[in-house]
């Protein structure tokens, strides 16, 4: 999960690194079948702001992923404004936590249940 500052669309020189960190495993890594990146943002503005706010985010992240050689095909971006908060957006620390964009890999399945196990 990557946290985003007030007015904050792009990452920075530190989440960008982790950034290419991170598109070094999903890379190498053969059982990824699909990278989900959901932007979120507080509720400060209007909802169609915060939506195209999440949506800049979500997509600058995806960006360096594919710049860091993560296939598109790969990628699925959503952008979710200030619907699904994970803190409450009534104090400073909480409207901090809801600004964020998370990037969940999904695996293929490794587990093959043999019969009469």
């Amino acid at each position: 999960m990557l946290q985003f500052n007030l007015g904050q669309r792009v990452v920075s020189s530190s989440q960008k690194q982790t950034l290419v960190d991170l598109a070094s495993y999903l890379k190498h890594d053969k059982n990824i079948k699909r990278v989900l990146i959901d932007g979120h943002t507080d509720n400060v503005g209007s909802s169609v702001a915060n939506l195209q706010i999440s949506k800049v985010r979500a997509d600058d992240v995806a960006s360096i992923l594919r710049e860091n050689g993560v296939r598109s095909s790969l990628i699925e971006i959503r952008s979710h404004g200030s619907r699904y908060p994970v803190a409450n957006n009534n104090t400073q620390q909480g409207k901090a936590k809801n600004r964020r964009v998370t990037i969940r890999a999904i695996r293929k399945e490794e587990a093959v249940k043999r019969k009469g196990s």
